[in-house]
């Protein structure tokens, strides 16, 4: 048996396998004898099946098998002499040798590609920012007037719309050459003027106008926009006001309160349950900023060459969620590199996912339903949703083991900032 091992082009591998005749006769032979022993013909007793009846009903298949383990068992050598870890299955290619369907030689090569080598850097004088926030009273005063906001009422009027007036609307859009888009219609919209819920102008160009009017409505589509074809385009709307409303705020008074599930329906218990509600969010907030951090940390410091299978599969898999094309192969080599940075991470620390870490993150994944032990029951009953919850307990376990390395330098920060970089961490 002969094994040598070349570099093709970057992280591809080559290893060519030729396989001694005789191995593989020794193997067969081994195996066929076996087979004689065990194997049930009619009209022979076990074990007194002829050779040559064996050889001919099983020759070829214990052949093949012979063959397929060689080759298995003499790449896995080399693998493990190399230090070479495989990134995806290997291809195996007969190398013709003049009898490799008779008796003689077999040769053949495997192609695959492997993970590129990770040296981590010191960690101990790399510095990430720590938001820390105060949460002031305005900031509770904000969030029941939103709470406020949510649950008011609207009063159809007459009057021009105004800013914080809710309109409904149909409208049709279409580009600078005057070609409809897709996704530039709509019926019985209801926009909130002000809200900024439309790109660009598009609500403050409706203050002022009356039920029943109709308008043209101009707007540029952001250069980032999220559908590449209509990045930076001019687009003009023909807009139908069918209906404008005034809103009315709910009072804060014990049936609002309770209505938001607060028992006690007085103004400070809301009050306290909204600054640990506020509480609570910040911490989830701040835990993926320095996770933030950390991921661009280790992709920055840790150029990597990735394989290029693993690439193009990353990039399948993004292509469905709206990031512009030009951006995808980047967006999918960061995705492949930190895995590979986090794997090592896990692998050196040994890390292994939190039981309890798992069932708290389904836990919190439930809350969001109405009832949660049945949603918490659906998930734990699949195991592929498991493996994919116990992937992201792991890779958050290797990025708090490295914060702990780390310098972490507090950042006073106030809440309406904490909220925009998070906004801008996703963007």
């Amino acid at each position: 048996m002969q094994v040598s091992a070349e570099t093709t082009q970057g992280l591809e591998r080559r290893v060519t396998i030729t396989l001694s005749a005789k191995d593989i006769a020794q193997e067969m032979q081994s195996r066929l004898r076996s087979l004689a022993q065990t194997t049930r013909i009619a009209g022979f007793r076990p074990g007194k099946v002829p050779p040559a009846l064996i050889q001919q009903r099983f020759g070829a298949q214990v052949r093949n098998d012979v063959v397929g383990e060689l080759l298995r068992s003499s790449l896995s050598k080399q693998l493990t002499e190399q230090r070479w870890r495989l990134a995806n299955s290997p291809q195996f290619e007969p190398i013709p040798t003049g009898d490799n369907a008779g008796g003689g030689d077999i040769c053949y090569a495997a192609t695959f590609e492997i993970y590129p080598e990770v040296q981590l850097l010191p960690m101990e004088d790399v510095i990430i920012q720590q938001p820390v926030v105060q949460i002031a009273e305005s900031d509770v005063d904000a969030m029941v007037e939103h709470l406020r906001r949510q649950r008011q009422r609207w009063n159809k009027t007459d009057a021009p719309a105004a800013l914080d007036d809710r309109v409904e609307i149909d409208f049709t859009g279409t580009l600078a050459d005057g070609v409809p888009f897709e996704g530039g219609t709509g019926t019985q919209v209801l926009v909130v003027l002000g809200a900024g819920k439309f790109i660009g102008a598009f609500e403050e160009q409706l203050v002022g106008a009356l039920p029943g009017e109709t308008r043209t409505v101009e707007v540029t589509f952001p250069a980032e926009y999220h559908h590449a074809e209509l990045a930076g385009q001019d687009a003009q709307f023909v807009v139908v006001v069918k209906s404008v409303e005034n809103g009315q705020l709910p009072e804060l008074d014990e049936a609002f309160i309770r209505s938001l599930g607060v028992a006690e329906g007085t103004v400070e218990v809301l009050r306290q349950e909204i600054h640990r509600n506020i509480e609570r969010d910040c911490a989830g907030k701040i835990k993926e900023l320095l996770k933030t951090q950390v991921l661009d940390w280790l992709y920055r410091e840790h150029p990597l060459e990735v394989p290029n299978g693993l690439l193009g599969e990353e990039m399948t898999s993004l292509r469905n969620s709206g990031i512009p094309e030009e951006a995808l192969e980047e967006r999918a080599r960061r995705h492949v590199a930190l895995g590979i940075l986090l794997g090592e991470v896990v692998q050196r620390q040994r890390i292994k996912a939190d039981h309890e870490r798992i069932r708290a993150y389904i836990a919190a994944a439930a809350e969001e339903y109405e009832d949660p032990d049945q949603v918490a029951r659906w998930i734990a009953s699949e195991p592929k949703r498991v493996q994919e919850i116990e992937a992201l307990v792991i890779e958050d376990m290797a990025v708090e083991w490295v914060l702990k390395q780390v310098q972490l330098a507090p950042s006073p920060v106030p809440l309406s900032d904490l909220v925009n970089l998070t906004r801008t961490n996703h963007a």
